[in-house]
């Protein structure tokens, strides 16, 4: 079972990808409908969320999968502490994002739309740590560098 639960993680970084672009994707598609840039980008938005939250808790369980396997050095558990914990709050946000818009939608409310909003725009925010804190651990704390 562990040898299983390390190689299952392995796609962990073929498939974030996926939901980072969705949820990114979601949240420009919501910002251009709050500015009323292009109404149909309501549309794009829920189904970016529907398609993002389930995608975000499967990458998120092959991350925790990965990290399980520790293949990391000592100086990064940290930071790969920080990564889960991140990733968890991405898929919090992200999946109760995509519930506050099914609700939202089906019952024509701004209460839950608003609510759906905030949960999007924040677990995008949370996308972005939890791809920096990826970067580190991949590519090093000095990949920025100028």
């Amino acid at each position: 079972w562990d040898h299983f639960v390390s190689w299952v993680g392995k796609f962990h970084p073929m498939l974030v990808h996926f939901p980072i672009a969705l949820l990114i994707a979601a949240a420009t598609a919501e910002l251009f409908t709050l500015l009323g840039i292009v109404l149909w980008a309501a549309n794009a938005a829920r189904f970016c969320i529907l398609l993002g939250a389930p995608s975000a808790i499967v990458t998120a369980l092959l991350g925790w999968s990965r990290a399980s396997s520790g293949d990391f050095s000592t100086d990064l558990a940290q930071t790969v502490m920080l990564h889960r914990w991140f990733g968890v709050g991405v898929v919090v946000c992200t999946t109760l994002a995509a519930v506050s818009s099914e609700l939202a939608w089906r019952r024509s409310s701004n209460p839950w739309r608003v609510q759906y909003r905030c949960l999007l725009f924040a677990g995008t925010a949370l996308v972005a740590v939890t791809g920096h804190l990826g970067a580190v651990i991949t590519h090093g704390p000095n990949y920025y560098t100028w």
